[in-house]
């Protein structure tokens, strides 16, 4: 396929003063054909509002796109129509990050907290996992979650077999 999804964080707010990013669609132009006939390289699709402050993170997964933002909420679209499917009301606090292993999504706040989210059951939260500290990043790997908090420290969790408890502090 000669289309990629280039998705771009605006600063721009839409009219109730909400922020908005847009998506764009990049199509495969011959550059000598583009240059001729004036047309830009990138083609605005659709904005996508619903988040009040900027964006931390963006993830597609199973062709949803999770939006995490300051505002304490993480936003669920539809990638096809554009349109928002749900809104969670995660944290109070700015959602940093999201990560996805298998039927779940893991949301991590600026208080240290981890939500684990049901993607198979409308979004439904079934735990929340203390990381003790602002978490600034986050992945996982084989089931293994791994979250990097301000003071410097790495908490890692199991998540396999819907286990999730703390395996250690590094």
């Amino acid at each position: 396929d000669l289309r990629s999804e280039i998705i771009s964080e605006t600063d721009d707010r839409d009219a109730e003063g909400g922020s908005k990013f847009d998506v764009f669609d990049s199509a495969w132009l011959c550059e000598m054909f583009a240059d001729l006939l004036g047309v830009p390289p990138y083609i605005l699709m659709t904005s996508l509002i619903g988040h009040s402050e900027i964006l931390f993170t963006m993830k597609v997964y199973e062709e949803r796109l999770y939006s995490s933002s300051f505002d304490g909420t993480i936003k669920v679209w539809n990638c096809k129509h554009g349109n928002l499917i749900k809104s969670l009301e995660s944290f109070g606090l700015p959602v940093r990050f999201i990560v996805f292993y298998m039927d779940y999504m893991y949301s991590c706040g600026y208080d240290g907290s981890i939500k684990v989210w049901s993607l198979t059951d409308d979004y439904t939260l079934i735990k929340t996992l203390n990381g003790n500290a602002s978490i600034f990043s986050a992945i996982i790997e084989n089931g293994i979650l791994y979250t990097g908090t301000v003071s410097g420290v790495v908490n890692v969790f199991d998540c396999r077999d819907n286990n999730w408890r703390k395996l250690k502090t590094l």
